[in-house]
């Protein structure tokens, strides 16, 4: 349970595993085939995942310091323009840390819970941490981009009266069998078979 603005918020897990590469791949640098200058752009990469560039990082993150940020005598950070964890496209400067280098190494401003490096760390190191043997695949859609849009389209219509208890108690249940009634017109079991036959040929 959270607070987010003056609302009080409870998750609740609905998965024993944090990710995979499919539905978690945002994030992350590259160098292209084409760029004329790798070395000089392999020691930025370097910068913003080490501690040497943590300052860099966080401007890339945060903006200037006393312009969009005040430091705390804590070592943590006060964002002037917003609470969460990031800003959006509202404010005058906002970079995801996630996407340009690690976020370890990155201030923590009012939004973070205290413990966020503890627990990225755990998730990563615990026993009871499950890592994915298909970390690394990237699925093909080409074969199904059809069925994967008819399947994007039937949960655009669904998932908000779902997620949200609209259809209360003694609805949400037939509302929801008529859901995957949809999906499996939609090619959900083509989608699906295609997918596997892939991480088959992965684990090979």
């Amino acid at each position: 349970t959270y607070m987010s603005g003056d609302v009080e918020l409870t998750r609740i897990a609905i998965r024993d595993h944090y990710f995979t590469t499919a539905s978690w791949a945002a994030g992350g640098n590259w160098i292209t085939a084409t760029c004329k200058q790798p070395e000089e752009a392999m020691k930025i990469i370097e910068l913003l995942n080490t501690k040497k560039g943590t300052e860099f990082f966080n401007l890339l993150v945060y903006g200037i310091e006393d312009r969009q940020y005040t430091k705390n005598d804590d070592g943590t950070i006060y964002t002037l323009e917003y609470n969460g964890m990031q800003g959006g496209s509202g404010t005058s400067y906002m970079t995801p840390g996630w996407g340009v280098g690690n976020t370890m190494n990155q201030y923590h401003n009012q939004g973070f819970n205290a413990n966020y490096n503890e627990l990225c760390y755990a998730v990563g190191t615990s026993d009871e941490t499950t890592h994915s043997k298909i970390a690394g695949l990237l699925f093909d859609n080409t074969a199904v981009q059809d069925e994967i849009a008819q399947i994007n389209a039937v949960i655009a219509e669904y998932s908000g009266a779902l997620m949200n208890g609209i259809k209360g108690r003694d609805g949400w249940e037939a509302y929801y069998e008529e859901f995957l009634q949809k999906l499996e017109v939609a090619g959900l079991q083509k989608v699906l078979d295609h997918m596997n036959a892939q991480i088959q040929d992965f684990l090979k």
